[in-house]
């Protein structure tokens, strides 16, 4: 498995899937929206992005694509949403995530040796399901996530919303694709599942605990004994 944390026009992912393009390889979200400090230009970015769907539709069922707090940006005309938002291109970019919606997923999970692995953008906690009205142990919580996602339902977007002070926000927590990871700190106690994987936290180094790994530092990891590993580092 190789696991990929935010995107935002960077390639830093092309060497790792060349290299294992037949494994399991998913993507933790957040593709464009660029840094400028960075100085990657709009068109390099979306043409990196077309790479990204191209492997997506060339390995339908080996390549997963989460969606991030900037991807529902250009997925919905909600006002929450918008954050380092492209407002030149944006028609441009919703009209892409349109026309690939049914490429991209809120959650994924799977089990590997008895293991639950959660994979989200910004990790999953009890506190947010239950605010869905969804219970921690239904048969694939992932699955309902999505499903949910699908729907578009007002409620539940809502509740995609939510941010907490950590991110300059007034809820009590974040949702799935907002939340801070010093919300979980380092026990991760409201985290759901048997361990989480996700990003959306800038980081110079991954935070990885016996109980979920928050990955966003610009580099490809491998499953390893339980947890991710730097790829080819």
């Amino acid at each position: 498995m190789i696991i990929i944390p935010d995107i935002h026009g960077r390639e830093f992912w092309k060497e790792a899937v060349t290299e294992n393009e037949q494994e399991r390889i998913v993507f933790l979200g957040d593709y464009m929206d660029m840094y400028p400090d960075e100085e990657i230009s709009y068109e390099d970015a979306v043409a990196n992005f077309d790479e990204i769907i191209a492997l997506k539709q060339k390995h339908p069922d080996n390549v997963v694509l989460l969606v991030g707090n900037h991807d529902i940006s250009y997925m919905t005309d909600r006002d929450w949403a918008r954050v380092r938002f492209d407002a030149e291109h944006c028609y441009e970019l919703s009209g892409r995530f349109s026309r690939h919606r049914d490429l991209f997923q809120l959650a994924y999970q799977e089990t590997i040796n008895g293991k639950r692995y959660l994979f989200s953008h910004a990790g999953i906690t009890g506190q947010f399901l239950g605010r869905c009205g969804i219970r921690q142990d239904c048969d694939n919580l992932a699955r309902t996530l999505n499903n949910l996602f699908k729907a578009d339902s007002t409620d539940f977007f809502n509740a995609l919303g939510m941010i907490s002070w950590w991110r300059g926000g007034y809820d009590e927590f974040g949702s799935m694709v907002w939340a801070d990871v010093r919300e979980y700190g380092l026990e991760g106690t409201d985290l759901v599942g048997d361990y989480q994987i996700f990003g959306h936290t800038w980081l110079a180094k991954p935070v990885i605990t016996d109980k979920f790994a928050c990955l966003d530092c610009c580099h490809c990891f491998t499953l390893q004994d339980g947890k991710p590993l730097f790829l080819n580092k």
